[in-house]
């Protein structure tokens, strides 16, 4: 709760969007915060075998960014977001959780 309480107000300034699959227990699914190119992605990971998803991020699309993970199972990583806006996370194992923030670039 710590943690989340020194990203809490950032998070809530940003525009929130769902993101992944509607919550039924065995999807991925999440949040995201946007706000000036840069924000925040909460991944649940439900009971499901599938070690990664490839989620549609809002306001990314074609563009690399860098996510830090700041509370949960995460890793941190560099992608490159389809022209979608899609990006691979991974997780690793069912009930699972990250945080992360993202700033992205441009192209």
């Amino acid at each position: 709760v710590r943690i989340y309480r020194e990203h809490q107000l950032r998070i809530h300034a940003g525009r929130i969007f769902p993101i992944g699959e509607e919550p039924s227990g065995t999807g991925w699914t999440g949040f995201q915060s946007l706000r000036d190119g840069q924000g925040y992605v909460l991944l649940l990971r439900e009971h499901n075998d599938r070690l990664s998803a490839n989620l549609k991020l809002y306001g990314i699309a074609g563009r690399a960014a860098a996510f830090r993970c700041v509370l949960g199972q995460g890793a941190d990583f560099e992608a490159v977001a389809d022209a979608e806006g899609r990006v691979c996370f991974s997780l690793p194992g069912s009930h699972s959780f990250a945080l992360y923030t993202y700033e992205g670039q441009c192209p």
